[in-house]
Parts: structure tokens; sequence; C-alpha cells
């Protein structure tokens, strides 16, 4: 009877240190999850301050041509026909193909 009261207890704390294994991985995926969370909570708000910033370079960009040439503007945002001949015609081309295609 000792001997499988011995053996009982050998059971015993083999199943609680198996317990005590499982509880910390348990608990280590849980902190490894909230970290990768956490990460890309970071990355999409990085990623949102990049792409406004990328927005207002942009429009800056576009302000400063119609302040340096405001003849310029009715092509770019009233689409204007515009000749050949006139003297704006490659400025206004030039901003017009990089307004629209980039």
């Amino acid at each position: 009877m000792t001997k499988f009261l011995e053996r009982m207890g050998q059971l015993k704390m083999v199943e609680t240190v198996t317990l005590l294994v499982l509880a910390g991985g348990l608990w280590f995926a849980y902190d490894q999850a909230k970290k990768i969370e956490e990460s890309i909570t970071v990355f999409n708000r990085n990623n949102s301050l990049n792409t406004w910033n990328s927005i207002a370079a942009r429009w800056l960009l576009v302000d400063r041509v119609i302040v340096e040439h405001p003849n310029v503007r009715k092509y770019l945002f009233q689409k204007a026909a515009i000749s050949e001949s006139d003297q704006d015609y490659d400025k206004a081309w030039d901003w017009q193909t990089w307004y629209w295609t980039s």
C-alpha cells in the first residue's frame, strides 16, 4: 500500500509540474499575442501618418505651383482647353500631366 501511495504522490507531483508548465506557456502565448497586437497598432498609426504626410507634401507642391504660376490654375483644376500656341502650353501640359497621373 505504501508503494501505491508513493506512486500516487509522484503522479500528483508530475501533474502539478505539468499544470505549472502549461500555465506558464499559456501566459507566454498571451503576452506574445498582446505584443504583436501593439506592434500592429503602432505600424498602422505610423502608416497612416506617413500617408497623410505624403498627401500634405504633394498638396504643398501643387500650392507652390499655383502661387508661382497663377495662370496655370485654370488648366489644372478647371481643365480649360489650351492651344499649342499659348505661351503657357508647356508649363500647363507638364503640370497637368504630372498632377493627374501621379
